[in-house]
C-alpha cells in the first residue's frame, strides 16, 4: 500500500514538473515574450470555459505585443504556439518555407 502511494505521489510530482517546465518554453528557447499560461489549459482557459471566443482571446494578445514579430502562447496543455505578426514573416512561412510548416495545426 505505501508502495502504490509513493508511486502516484511521484507520478503526479513528475506531471507537475513537466506541465510547469513547458510553461516556461518560450522564454526558455528564445526569449519570446508572451502571455502567462494558466496551469493546464494554457492560454485558452477562457475559451474552454465559454467566456470568450478563440478568435477575441489571439486578438487580444495580438494588441497586447505590438512590436513583437512573434508571440509565445501555448494552448491546451501548454503545448506551445507561436502567433506571427509580421507580414514579412507571414509570406516567408507560407511561401518559402511551407514544406516545414503545412502539418502543423493554425
Amino acid at each position: 500500500m505505501a508502495g502504490l502511494l509513493i508511486a502516484v505521489a511521484a507520478l503526479l510530482l513528475a506531471v507537475y514538473l513537466y506541465l510547469k517546465r513547458s510553461c516556461r518554453y518560450w522564454r526558455r528557447v528564445a526569449n519570446i515574450d508572451g502571455p502567462q499560461p494558466r496551469w493546464v489549459l494554457g492560454n485558452i482557459s477562457q475559451q474552454i470555459t465559454g467566456r470568450k471566443h478563440f478568435g477575441e482571446i489571439f486578438a487580444e494578445v495580438y494588441r497586447s505585443y505590438p512590436q513583437a514579430s512573434w508571440v509565445g502562447v501555448y494552448e491546451l496543455f501548454n503545448k506551445p504556439a507561436v502567433l506571427v505578426r509580421d507580414l514579412e514573416l507571414v509570406k516567408e512561412i507560407l511561401v518559402s518555407s511551407f514544406q516545414h510548416f503545412n502539418k502543423n495545426s493554425f
